[in-house]
């Protein structure tokens, strides 16, 4: 029986020892399945003019931002200006506005963004103050601190309803102008 025993613990062990000593891999492990890269969401990259909605001008450091909802544009009588008149396929969250011109202009945003404006923004208005005769002063130019003071001024909220050009450049705004609505 004594001899059963030896050849058990020697079956044991060599099982033991070829399990767990013999798998040794001094190579690293090769991932199958790589984790995959965290893609996160590029801001959009404006250049050129955009219509907006501007609901204030803010002040931090030796930087102004412009906080805007950036619009849609489109001509009244492209298809989509169609769609758009007839509101086929729109939510009536949406924000519609038909200029006199040629185009109409559309609000999807609900949160707006902040937008640097360069440190030499032309600010031109149409609407802001008026001659002796009461007719506005059209084509108005405004420095950077009067314009930042028209948003906190309680007489000028109405300019928060009345969509601006903004002209970008790299992501910066480089000029703002008011949209005359008559």
């Amino acid at each position: 029986m004594i001899q059963f025993r030896e050849v058990s613990l020697a079956y044991f062990f060599s099982f033991f020892v070829a399990t767990f000593l013999g798998c040794q891999n001094d190579k690293p492990q090769l991932h199958t399945h790589e984790p995959e890269p965290i893609v996160t969401a590029k801001p959009a990259e404006f250049t050129g003019e955009k219509y907006a909605y501007l609901s204030g001008i803010i002040h931090e450091g030796e930087s102004y931002f412009a906080i805007a909802k950036v619009a849609e544009h489109y001509a009244k009588n492209s298809a989509e200006g169609l769609n758009i008149k007839e509101k086929k396929g729109l939510s009536d969250s949406l924000e519609i506005l038909e200029l006199p011109d040629k185009y109409i202009i559309l609000t999807r945003a609900t949160i707006p963004d902040k937008f640097l404006l360069s440190q030499a923004v032309a600010i031109t208005m149409q609407t802001f103050s008026f001659d002796s005769t009461g007719n506005y002063k059209f084509n108005e130019k405004l420095p950077v601190a009067k314009f930042l003071k028209l948003f906190n001024d309680a007489k000028y909220q109405r300019f928060k309803k009345i969509p601006f050009v903004l002209t970008f450049k790299n992501n910066v705004v480089t000029q703002v102008a008011e949209q005359y609505l008559p």
